[in-house]
């Protein structure tokens, strides 16, 4: 993969990031006016899943070899389950989409916080701080 082309990828995957990731606030909108707020969200990853899981068979025959499953299901369940679950939740309660989405993108940040103020209470490295505010400049564009 030549230069060009691996430009051309990655601005392809940030605008599939942009694109999915700023009409996921709409669509939980949307649904939730229809469905429970925790079935909506499971059928959505659900299918998802489905997607990806097809997705990766075309690549490998064994795409989860090696994986550790068990950790893996934990930060799916609290990821997915607890944390858009919520999301979810609290935009059924009539939280406005634009002001999940700010809560959301706004996480790294507060995990940066909560990590130097009360966990491995060290300073985040400039790598680290770098990345979380070109995160925000290009979040707040």
């Amino acid at each position: 993969m030549n230069d060009r082309s691996n430009a051309k990828a990655i601005l392809l995957a940030f605008a599939g990031i942009y694109i999915i990731w700023g009409t996921t606030f709409l669509g939980i909108a949307l649904v939730v006016r229809t469905m429970p707020p925790f079935f909506s969200g499971s059928l959505r990853f659900f299918i998802a899943s489905l997607l990806m899981y097809a997705w990766l068979r075309t690549r490998h025959a064994r795409p989860f070899a090696g994986l550790n499953i068990g950790g893996t299901l934990m930060c799916g369940v609290l990821l997915s389950g607890i944390g858009n679950g919520f999301v979810l939740w609290a935009q059924q309660g009539g939280l406005p989409s634009g002001i999940a989405a700010l809560f959301v993108g706004a996480l790294p940040v507060m995990i940066l916080a909560l990590d130097w103020l009360f966990f491995s209470r060290r300073a985040p490295t400039p790598r680290g701080a770098l990345g979380v505010a070109l995160g925000l400049a290009v979040w707040s564009c």
